[in-house]
This record gives C-alpha cells, sequence and structure tokens, in this order.
C-alpha cells in the first residue's frame, strides 16, 4: 500500500497503477529487493 502513496502521481495511468501494484506485491515476496 505505501508504493501505492507513492505512485500516487502515476495513478492517472491505468497501466501504470497496474504495473506498481505488481511490484509492490513482487517486493514482499523477493525482500532481497528490499533496502
Amino acid at each position: 500500500t505505501i508504493t501505492i502513496t507513492w505512485d500516487d502521481s502515476r495513478a492517472a495511468n491505468s497501466a501504470d497503477s497496474r504495473r506498481s501494484f505488481v511490484l509492490s506485491s513482487r517486493a514482499t515476496v523477493d525482500p532481497v529487493g528490499a533496502p
């Protein structure tokens, strides 16, 4: 959900909004990508 807040500006684009959702989901599965 945190990612959606930062992607609020990009949310204007349906494609972007969906893409960010996948990224956030993947980040949760792959903690290695997180800092």
